[in-house]
């Protein structure tokens, strides 16, 4: 369902049961790689430099078959010195555009690792910090909260996620933004009774939500727009809870 009255334009979540893929890893030396036609030039020759450092520092947590997987990207996280369920773990692999949930493949490491700019570990500890702020940013923030959707499934026709696990994945990815909003939707998935999957479509609802609707008041509100079911049933929800409290209360900490 289309969201009302607007122009629309993962988290690394490392699964500790996943295994490894069964298709074949090309080798590096099949992975193209755009450099300068003149290769004895001293661009190319950085490139080519920065690239070997590149393939250096994803070998460090890569497998037999040139893919980082969930114990590898474990460790990366370790020498990241972050937990693995962080965000800006879901951020690189956003950067990155990494297809498949816990799994790096050396291509996407290439490309995420030369957009940011950087080859070694300092570099990247770094530019995580600044990609957090740069992810905040609209469109790019509402491209991320998309990708964290999509990221995360992981069987080849699933169209919908776990309510339990996307509460988690809110907590992630929204919640240092809109703090309050997340803390009761969370509330409210966790208290309903009629949706144990959402699809995408409802996923993005709720960024559009938590992004247009004033809060805690809803003066904006108008439940004859397109919003959703799940949406129209969290509005409900939250001014009978409010009108309970006799209030437009913020969550409880």
């Amino acid at each position: 369902m289309a969201s009302p009255n607007r122009n629309r334009a993962q988290h690394a979540y490392v699964a500790p049961e996943a295994s490894s893929p069964a298709w074949p890893t090309p080798s590096p030396r099949d992975i193209p790689i755009t450099i300068p036609s003149s290769s004895s030039s001293p661009v190319a020759a950085a490139l080519w430099a920065q690239l070997r450092r590149i393939d250096r520092l994803f070998d460090l947590f890569s497998g037999y078959n040139h893919v980082m997987d969930p114990h590898g990207i474990e460790k990366l996280c370790t020498h990241l010195e972050m937990n693995h369920l962080d965000v800006k773990i879901l951020l690189l692999a956003w950067k990155m555009k990494a297809k498949k949930q816990g799994f790096f493949h050396r291509d996407e490491w290439r490309r995420g690792l030369r957009k940011l700019k950087v080859d070694n570990m300092e570099k990247l500890k770094s530019a995580l910090f600044y990609l957090e702020i740069e992810a905040r940013i609209p469109p790019h923030f509402e491209d991320f909260f998309a990708y964290s959707f999509k990221y995360n499934l992981i069987e080849e026709r699933q169209t919908s996620l776990d309510v339990e696990f996307l509460c988690e994945l809110l907590e992630i990815v929204m919640g240092p933004l809109f703090r309050p909003q997340v803390q009761l939707l969370i509330e409210f998935l966790k208290t309903q009774t009629m949706y144990r999957v959402l699809i995408m479509d409802q996923w993005m609802n709720i960024f559009y939500f938590c992004n247009q609707i004033k809060f805690p008041g809803l003066d904006n509100y108008d439940p004859n727009d397109a919003w959703p079911v799940i949406i129209d049933s969290f509005v409900e929800w939250l001014k009978r809870k409010q009108g309970a409290e006799g209030t437009h209360p913020s969550p409880r900490r």
